[in-house]
C-alpha cells in the first residue's frame, strides 16, 4: 500500500491511518468514489454512515474491504476517533 511505503521513508515511525482515512486514500489513489463501495459495504446510506463515522465497520465489511481493495485488516479493525469516544461515553453512562 502506498501510505505504508511513504511512511517508511520518514525519519520517524508513523502510526497507521484510521480505517476511514485508509479507505478514502485507496479510493482516491484508484480514482474511485464512495459509490464503488456499494458492493463492499452496502447501500449508499450504510456507506454514508460508515464514512461519516456514525457506524462501525462490521466483520463482513472488513473482510470484503480486505479482499476487494487489499487493505490490511489490522488497519481496518482500529477504532475511529468518534467511534472510540462514543464507546467510552456509553460505558461511562452505564
Amino acid at each position: 500500500m502506498a501510505w505504508h511505503s511513504a511512511c517508511s521513508r520518514l525519519p520517524r515511525p508513523c502510526s497507521p491511518p484510521e480505517p476511514i482515512a485508509a479507505i478514502e486514500f485507496v479510493l482516491e489513489q484508484r480514482g474511485l468514489s464512495r459509490k464503488d463501495l456499494e458492493g463492499v459495504i452496502g447501500s449508499s446510506g450504510r456507506i454514508s454512515e460508515v464514512m461519516n463515522k456514525q457506524r462501525s465497520l462490521s466483520l463482513a465489511m472488513i473482510r470484503k474491504l480486505v479482499e476487494t481493495f487489499d487493505l490490511p485488516a489490522d488497519v481496518l479493525i482500529r477504532r475511529t476517533g468518534s467511534t472510540a469516544a462514543q464507546s467510552f461515553t456509553s460505558r461511562v453512562a452505564l
